[in-house]
């Protein structure tokens, strides 16, 4: 479903999760996260402005999964069990910090080799 910046498909219907598709106002670009994550944080959006919020729905992507002893984390950058660090990244890409500005340190944990 196309939505507009707020989530509003048409007066009165929202929509939220893997069928709505909405204008990206930090981006400028219509997008459709399929992740969990989207799903609430859009969800939780479209109920304030069905309440009167009036706040448009701008998301960063991101996911994360542990896989055994490993965190993964994407906010429009990939970590690899550096939390900390994309965090700190992930405020970069909200505030649309040039890619240049800022430098990706590899975790400090060593390989174990069996």
């Amino acid at each position: 479903m196309e939505c507009d910046a707020l989530c509003r498909v048409a007066p009165g219907i929202y929509a939220a999760g893997d069928v709505a598709s909405g204008h990206n106002p930090h981006f400028g670009t219509r997008m459709r996260l399929e992740h969990r994550m989207n799903a609430t944080e859009q969800a939780m959006a479209a109920v304030g402005n069905l309440l009167g919020d009036a706040k448009p729905f701008a998301p960063v992507s991101y996911f994360w999964t542990d896989r055994y002893d490993t965190r993964i984390q994407a906010y429009g950058v990939l970590g690899w069990n550096t939390p900390r660090q994309l965090r700190t990244l992930r405020r970069l890409v909200v505030e649309r910090v040039s890619g240049t500005a800022f430098t990706v340190v590899p975790a400090l944990r060593p390989a174990t080799v069996n």
